[in-house]
């Protein structure tokens, strides 16, 4: 580029500004030939003044690109080639990394002490423990486990009956440990979240005396009970109870036969206490108290007190002389006694109720003896 004077270049400039001036702004352009001949002077001196001013315009040579030919191209022209050789070099790097010490050596005598430590002695492994079941003696061979569910409500003398002694009695399952052990799936789940629940509110020590509480109370009333059916008259500690006010309109319409018996079914190999067994309406019933805190208006609310009560019911039909009675026993009451004074309510089974549970227990029954034999017997809750 050439260097020109300031003046110089402002001439320059104030020429090329008058020039484009008097083209643009010029009020009358003819679109003619001639003008278009002028116009291509002007562009054509503009051009000369620039280049006089600042030079020649530079330009770049562009490359001719030239395309290879088959015998040009080869394996290390390829992009894969490139990332190979830069994978390789990475690699390398690395391994170099890999094998660099990360700590300095120890001394020799360190080496040797670590080279010469004494054998770790051998504990002998003791072997597992088997599995405890909570097994239970079966009396009954496969065949007759099989007929358990036709043992017929009034029992039948054809079965063979060995005499049993009182420690014998004891050793055979109690009616409640076989409706516990063989209660369905969702109501035990649902027992075990109440007393989770209530340990949790109470602690270990506060669920047992709750437990405590629960049994004496229930055997207090019970007592009660028996009082009256042996003396006609009300427990003084009882008046101002409230089971005893649950309760006390009912006892009058009892005429008791049997109270609070041990009895066991020479047969069916289970034993309880019946809690009465009386006449009502003149029918024998056999009579089961179950105290409450909420309200069971419906059968169903008690849950497996029916299969209990035809339980004893049972057991009481195979052992009549013993209870000196001559006539079976084919109806029930299940007596719901409430802690707040409200009065009892009493559901009465019929003959056809008292045999259709009957034989859920007998379902019940026959699921504790297979699983007795089977060590599958879930541990008491």
């Amino acid at each position: 580029m050439q260097n020109f004077p300031q003046n110089t270049a402002q001439m320059v400039k104030r020429s090329i500004q008058g020039t484009l001036r008097r083209y643009f702004l010029s009020p009358k352009r003819e679109k003619s030939t001639e003008n278009k001949d002028k116009r291509a002077q002007t562009i054509r001196s503009l051009n000369y003044e620039n280049k006089a001013m600042f030079g020649a315009v530079l330009r770049r040579s562009k490359k001719s690109q030239v395309s290879r030919t088959a015998s040009e191209i080869s394996e290390k022209s390829s992009e894969f080639f490139w990332m190979m050789q830069k994978k390789q070099k990475t690699e390398k790097i690395t391994g170099n990394l890999t094998n660099t010490p990360s700590r300095p050596s120890l001394p020799d005598s360190l080496l040797d002490l670590q080279q010469n430590l004494p054998p770790q002695p051998k504990i002998p492994r003791k072997s597992p423990k088997p599995p405890i079941h909570n097994t239970q003696t079966i009396p009954f061979d496969s065949t007759t486990l099989k007929e358990l569910v036709d043992i017929p409500l009034v029992f039948n003398k054809k079965h063979s009956i060995q005499k049993q002694s009182p420690h014998d009695i004891l050793k055979l399952p109690s009616v409640g440990r076989v409706l516990q052990a063989t209660m369905p799936e969702a109501s035990r789940e649902a027992l075990m979240r109440w007393k989770v629940l209530k340990i949790a509110e109470l602690g270990e020590e506060g669920f047992r005396k709750l437990n405590e509480r629960h049994l004496s109370e229930g055997a207090r009333l019970h007592g009660w009970i028996e009082e009256f059916f042996s003396t006609g008259k009300s427990p003084e500690d009882a008046e101002f109870e409230g089971g005893w006010k649950s309760v006390q309109g009912f006892l009058g319409k009892v005429q008791p036969k049997i109270v609070e018996a041990k009895i066991s079914h020479p047969f069916l190999k289970y034993h309880g206490i019946v809690d009465c067994v009386s006449l009502v309406d003149s029918e024998l019933h056999v009579i089961e108290w179950k105290k409450s805190e909420r309200m069971k208006p419906n059968l169903a609310d008690t849950f497996d007190a029916p299969l209990q009560l035809a339980a004893y019911l049972g057991a009481v039909n195979a052992t009549l002389p013993a209870h000196g009675l001559t006539t079976p026993v084919l109806r029930g009451a299940v007596v719901v006694i409430y802690t707040d004074g409200t009065p009892a309510h009493v559901h009465l089974l019929g003959n056809s109720d008292v045999r259709f549970y009957w034989r859920a227990w007998l379902l019940r029954l026959q699921e504790f003896w297979v699983r007795s034999r089977d060590g599958t017997l879930p541990e008491p809750i």
